[in-house]
């Protein structure tokens, strides 16, 4: 293979500017709690009108990567700026009330006309468009996002490798006004901590975390890495996953000899040696877009001839990511993230599996549909021809996509 193969999307997509916490909290309406109500009665656009207000829980840490965070500005060269002074009406807000409860949860509203605010307790019950929330896994803070109203059905996206809960903004847009939906950063990617393990059994607690913190059975959509996790988590049976909707899973690449017949192994090379040397360059933004968007694609062309707002989003993601990441997928290790899936275990839920086309870079190579379809009978494979890894981002089958997606969900909560 050759850097032909670098359209694929489990290179993933953080859209900076889209994504950086809170610049999507647009219009959010009020959160619930029960200690006292904050007013802010500001009538006319302050001389920094468009900029996010923080509200934070007393005594916790900031969001990873968040504008208000304690540590500053990050910068889309990776800098930060100094942190800013807190001004008056933000102490009076942040002093407001107390917070019954230990979860570290990070809240933030930006205000374009007169609201009503309440701080959460403990529980995450939030009456918003979408807000960033900060979740710890055992000291390693994870980024999410919430969508939608606090009584529907839960739905958790997660990321493939290298990308980010950005990746799902035009999918979570289509399921908003029906399902309460969750967005994940995992470690090493997006808003999230660097860690120092990134270890299947790492994403998969992660993954854990998350399904904890919306305390209910869950449906559960992940794409490539993602999918993998979400496949193990629906193997162990536990009665809060109700249904997997698989992406392109690289499920069986684990196995001898199959990771060296997929494209990644190139793909990933070229880009994590890229990815080192920008990083000591401290390279910009448009460095990591001129690659994505320039990149030779399988489906023929180059990628921005097949991928829309993604491009700039899979640019954030590799500008955010921990290259740390990379050390058990390739060189010595090559591989060994996806040798840890138990590919003889059963899943025990509903399953729908996209696969992409192997000929186009998909990750469930020819045959491994078979395999799958032979451990377990009652998942719905689809096959996506002549569609890369990526079908939930690119053009011509994100619609295809979305309607096979809003299928299951709609299959899985009646059934």
């Amino acid at each position: 293979m050759n850097a032909r193969t670098s359209e694929f999307g489990t290179i993933g997509l953080a859209d900076h500017g889209q994504k950086c916490p809170f610049m999507g909290v647009k219009r959010s309406r009020r959160l619930r709690a029960g200690n006292g109500v904050i007013d802010p009665t500001r009538t006319s656009a302050p001389s920094h009108a468009g900029r996010p207000m923080g509200l934070t829980v007393p005594n916790l840490p900031g969001q990873p990567g968040d504008r208000d965070s304690f540590g500053g500005d990050q910068t889309p060269d990776g800098s930060k700026t100094p942190p800013r002074r807190s001004s008056a009406r933000r102490q009076k807000l942040e002093q407001a009330g107390g917070v019954a409860g230990s979860r570290r949860v990070l809240l933030a509203i930006r205000y374009s006309r007169p609201e009503v605010c309440k701080l959460p307790q403990a529980d995450l019950t939030l009456e918003t468009k979408m807000t960033d929330i900060t979740i710890d896994n055992d000291g390693v803070r994870l980024a999410a996002s919430v969508y939608g109203a606090a009584d529907a059905k839960p739905i958790l996206f997660l990321h493939g490798l290298s990308l980010s809960r950005d990746t799902w903004e035009e999918t979570t847009q289509r399921l908003t006004s029906r399902y309460r939906v969750w967005t994940l950063d995992f470690r090493g990617h997006g808003h999230s901590d660097r860690a120092s393990r990134y270890e299947l059994a790492d994403y998969v607690s992660d993954a854990e975390t998350a399904l904890a913190a919306i305390g209910q059975p869950v449906i559960i959509v992940g794409h490539s890495v993602g999918a993998c996790v979400a496949g193990v988590l629906g193997q162990g049976g536990p009665l809060n996953v109700r249904g997997i909707f698989l992406e392109d899973p690289p499920w069986y690449l684990g196995k001898p000899g199959e990771w060296e017949r997929s494209a990644f192994p190139t793909l990933f090379s070229v880009v994590s040696a890229r990815q080192v040397t920008w990083k000591q360059e401290r390279a910009p933004l448009t460095t990591y877009l001129d690659f994505v968007s320039n990149s030779p694609s399988l489906m023929g062309g180059i990628s921005s001839d097949h991928i829309p707002r993604h491009l700039l989003s899979h640019a954030s993601a590799l500008q955010r990511q921990d290259i740390r990441c990379w050390e058990n997928v390739i060189g010595a290790a090559s591989g060994r993230v996806l040798a840890a899936i138990p590919t003889g275990r059963a899943l025990q839920c509903p399953a729908k599996i996209i696969q992409a086309d192997p000929r186009c870079g998909g990750a469930l190579l020819e045959g491994h549909e078979v395999s799958f379809a032979r451990m377990n009978p009652q998942a719905e494979i689809v096959q996506y021809r002549d569609c890369g890894h990526g079908p939930h981002r690119t053009r011509a089958f994100e619609e295809r996509f979305i309607g096979d997606l809003e299928a299951f969900i709609s299959a899985t909560l009646s059934g």
